[in-house]
């Protein structure tokens, strides 16, 4: 059975967040928090390391930010989905995406 590590999946929250905040999609991580459904408190804490990030927070994550949950959780694949990635024209054969 594979351990998750808490702290490597809240640094790439922080990475979603960063991202997010650099393409306007949230203003800080108050209005970040309310738009995942949690406390400001809850998100410090996913992001920290202190406690995983639940599944109503991914179904969200990956729902409305298109963000990859196997990468969030593990590290593995890319960071969006490859639908999302698919839809923007961003991938061909001829140029794979290797991570965002």
């Amino acid at each position: 059975m594979t351990k998750l590590d808490n702290k490597a999946m809240g640094k790439r929250l922080q990475k979603v967040y960063k991202e997010l905040w650099y393409l306007n999609e949230v203003t800080d991580r108050k209005e970040f928090a309310w738009r995942l459904c949690i406390t400001i408190q809850s998100l410090r804490n996913y992001m920290l390391g202190v406690r995983p990030v639940p599944t109503p927070v991914l179904a969200i994550l990956r729902d409305v930010y298109k963000i990859n949950i196997n990468w969030l959780v593990c590290g593995n694949e890319t960071q969006e989905t490859w639908s999302a990635i698919i839809d923007r024209g961003q991938y061909t054969d001829d140029d794979p995406v290797h991570g965002i």
